[in-house]
């Protein structure tokens, strides 16, 4: 009875883990679909992925704050080639969705002024 208890939680808890990594996989790989070379660069930043898929969900805010975050985490030329990309990216992003939507203008607006201040 107990080895019977214990086979069905182990085998519960194999696939909620197994759903959880599709999840997360999935993410990404949308974010693929998009724009093979951000996805890239993306992963050569840290929380890069994490920035990405926030853009891709419309979620501008985090975006851009994790965008902040990786521009103050960059400590050599290829994260700072990646960062360059990415930012690309989100604007290329932003300028089609900001015409219909505020946030995105206000994104937008947010990465414009973090660009100048490079």
């Amino acid at each position: 009875m107990v080895k019977r208890m214990i086979s069905r939680f182990l085998i519960a808890w194999c696939a909620l883990g197994l759903s959880l990594v599709a999840g997360c996989k999935a993410k990404v790989e949308s974010a693929a679909q998009g724009d093979p070379q951000a996805l890239q660069a993306a992963q050569q930043l840290p929380e890069g992925t994490n920035a990405l898929a926030a853009l891709e969900r419309n979620d501008y805010e985090t975006a851009m704050k994790a965008l902040v975050a990786i521009k103050q985490e960059v400590t050599n030329p290829e994260q700072e080639a990646a960062l360059a990309t990415l930012k690309q990216h989100f604007k290329s992003k932003l300028m089609d969705a900001a015409p219909n939507d505020p946030k995105a203008a206000e994104a937008l607006n947010t990465l414009r002024f973090m660009t100048q201040g490079r």
